[in-house]
C-alpha cells in the first residue's frame, strides 16, 4: 500500500510539473545526431521521440560534417563517447554562426572544441551534480547522480572560458554543463548513458538550446528477457507419447490399405 501511495505521489508531481511547463509545448525540431558508441537505451533518441522531433542519424563524423554543412537542421547533437575524435571545427563554427544550435560532449575535451564551446575539462568521473538553470533542472532529482556503465571516463568537470556560462555544478565544484554562443551551444560534462534520468536530462538540454519549455520525458528502462524453462518429461510420459504416436501411425496405415 505504501508503494502505491508513493507511486501516486510521483505521478501527481509529474502531472503538476507538466502543467506548469506546458507538456505539449515543445515544437518538433529537425535534429542531426551522431554518437560513436552508447549503452542502450539511447537517451537522445528517447528524448527526441517524446518531443516529436525528426532525427537524421549520421553514420560517422565524416557523414555528420557533410550533413551539417549541407543541411538545414534546427539542432545538431554530437557525442564523442568512445573516441576523442569529433566533428570538423570549421563546419561546427559556421553552423553556429549561421544560427544553428548544437549539443556536444567529448570525454577528452580538447582544441578546437574548447574554443568553440568556451570550456576546458578540469576533472573526471564525478558522481553527482546540482542544476542551477531551471530548464536543465526540470523534473530532475536533485542532486542528479551519474553512474559508470563501463567507460574509462564517464563524467567531465568543466571550467567555463570567455563567453561560457556554467548551468550546473558537480559536487567537486566544477561545472557539469557550459553554455555559449548566446545559449545556442551547450557542452555536456557527462556521457549520455550515465545520468540517473538520462532521457529527461537530454530532453531538457535540447529544450534549452532550442529556447523551448521542457516537457516530462519517460525513461526507457532496459528489459531483461528471461527464458521460460521447458519442463522435462518423465520416462513414463515419454513412453505413453511413443505408444500414442505408434498407434496413430498404425491406424493411418490401415485406413490407407482399406
Amino acid at each position: 500500500m505504501n508503494r502505491l501511495f508513493a507511486a501516486l505521489r510521483r505521478s501527481t508531481r509529474a502531472l503538476v510539473a507538466c502543467a506548469a511547463f506546458a507538456c505539449a509545448g515543445a515544437q518538433a525540431a529537425t535534429v542531426l545526431y551522431y554518437v560513436d558508441l552508447v549503452n542502450p537505451p539511447d537517451a537522445v533518441l528517447a528524448a527526441a521521440a517524446a518531443r516529436g522531433d525528426t532525427v537524421t542519424t549520421a553514420t560517422d563524423w565524416t557523414d555528420f560534417n557533410t550533413k551539417l554543412a549541407g543541411g538545414t537542421y534546427a539542432l545538431a547533437i554530437g557525442l564523442s563517447q568512445d573516441s576523442s575524435a569529433g566533428p570538423d571545427g570549421t563546419t561546427v563554427t559556421n553552423y553556429l554562426i549561421g544560427g544553428g544550435r548544437m549539443i556536444y560532449a567529448n570525454y577528452a575535451l580538447s582544441a578546437p572544441y574548447t574554443t568553440i564551446f568556451a570550456a576546458t575539462e578540469t576533472s573526471t568521473n564525478l558522481t553527482s551534480a546540482t542544476f542551477s538553470d531551471a530548464t536543465l533542472a526540470f523534473n530532475l532529482t536533485s542532486p542528479q547522480t551519474f553512474s559508470n556503465p563501463g567507460w574509462g571516463t564517464f563524467t567531465m568537470g568543466l571550467t567555463p572560458q570567455g563567453g561560457g556560462t556554467s548551468l550546473c555544478t558537480f559536487a567537486g565544484g566544477d561545472s557539469c554543463a557550459v553554455s555559449s554562443s548566446g545559449g545556442h551551444a551547450l557542452v555536456l560534462g557527462w556521457l549520455s548513458d550515465t545520468p540517473a534520468q538520462r532521457a529527461q536530462i537530454m530532453g531538457n538540454a535540447m529544450a534549452y538550446v532550442l529556447g523551448e519549455s521542457p516537457i516530462v520525458i519517460p525513461e526507457r528502462v532496459p528489459v531483461t528477457h528471461v527464458a521460460t524453462p521447458v519442463p522435462a518429461l518423465s520416462p513414463l510420459t515419454l513412453a505413453l507419447l511413443g505408444l500414442l504416436l505408434a498407434g496413430t501411425a498404425w491406424a493411418t496405415r490401415r485406413q490407407v490399405r482399406g
